[in-house]
């Protein structure tokens, strides 16, 4: 089935995100095998990748949009029953962009190529829900302001996220993460990626995401496991 492309909105592939993109990694592949299959794991980040399908599955529905959508492995491998009926998935990387859309290309998945933190001009319409997973800590703080500086990307989503339906995602955070989940591997790793900016979650806090997440949705849910904070939040009618 053919893939549904709408406008351009982005400036270009981001800085932060470069490690996304198929001519820095290499292909999918590699980031698949280091992401998910390294990086995943009790001695890094914490939760593996089959956990991690299994938050994403619970909170898929039919009609959904996907917002900084990596190699589309997890949409793959999470095996919604029924499919989808509607899938948008949004980028402002074209490399990911173009990968994922091919990989679930039985979809007919409409593009948006987009700065998470710009209006999103290409994307119409309501969802049941919006996923966002492993993109936050990756969104631009030049000013060390936390989650104060990624809000619009909440704001966004409160915006195409119909009544009741659900906005769920996860991120890795450098604060606030201590006994046996502070692994040295991890702290080495997150040290080092926002060295070289492919991270930007220095001051990124659990609860400056949970109280920015109550200020948009309702019945906000947020956790840690590992390293990797989860949410689930419910669209205010």
């Amino acid at each position: 089935m053919p893939v549904t492309p709408t406008p351009d909105t982005s400036s270009g592939d981001t800085p932060t995100s470069a490690i996304y993109e198929r001519k820095r990694l290499g292909a999918a592949g590699a980031y698949d095998k280091w992401v998910w299959g390294f990086s995943f794991q009790p001695w890094a980040w914490g939760p593996r990748l089959d956990r991690v399908l299994a938050f994403v599955r619970e909170h898929l529905s039919a009609e959904h949009l996907e917002v900084g959508v990596g190699t589309g492995l997890l949409l793959e491998r999470a095996d919604r029953p029924g499919g989808f009926t509607r899938l948008h998935l949004l980028d402002a990387n074209s490399g990911p962009l173009q990968e994922t859309a091919d990989r679930l290309s039985r979809f007919a998945p409409a593009t948006t190529r987009a700065d998470a933190l710009e209006p999103w001009t290409g994307v119409e319409g309501s969802f049941a829900s919006v996923g966002c997973m492993n993109v936050v800590h990756c969104l631009p703080d030049p000013g060390q302001r936390g989650i104060a500086a990624k809000t619009a990307l909440f704001d966004s989503v409160a915006r195409v996220l119909r009544p009741g339906g659900v906005f769920f995602g996860a991120t890795l955070m450098n604060r606030g993460v201590r006994g046996r989940w502070r692994r040295p591997l991890a702290v080495l790793m997150m040290a080092l990626y926002n060295r070289l900016a492919w991270f930007s979650n220095r001051a990124d806090t659990a609860d400056d995401l949970a109280a920015a997440l109550r200020e948009r949705f309702d019945d906000v849910e947020v956790w840690t496991e590992g390293s990797l904070v989860l949410w689930r939040a419910v669209g205010r009618s």
